[in-house]
């Protein structure tokens, strides 16, 4: 999933309504693929990629052995993830 910034989502409004004025017809200056592509967005992280990291960071804190933080951790990333889906 992607998220975009308000700034970016403005300015990709903005690029959206330049146009010009051609042969007695509108011609816009930025087609939607480059509107989209000129924005950077903001890559939420899979399961997977929070769990591998929990426990990269859980042993580098805890050590081995550290199940139990390990799972609270990545519990917590997933709960945070959702909400931010939810505020899409």
């Amino acid at each position: 999933m992607k998220l975009y910034t308000e700034e970016q989502v403005r300015k990709a409004i903005n690029d959206g309504s330049l146009y010009s004025y051609i042969n007695g017809d509108f011609e816009f200056k930025n087609s939607e693929d480059d509107i989209i592509n000129s924005l950077t967005p903001i890559e939420l992280p899979t399961d997977k990629e929070i769990f591998n990291n929990s426990i990269e960071i859980m042993e580098e804190w805890y050590g081995s052995g550290c199940e139990e933080e390990i799972d609270a951790y990545f519990r917590g990333a997933v709960w945070y993830r959702e909400q931010l889906k939810q505020k899409i």
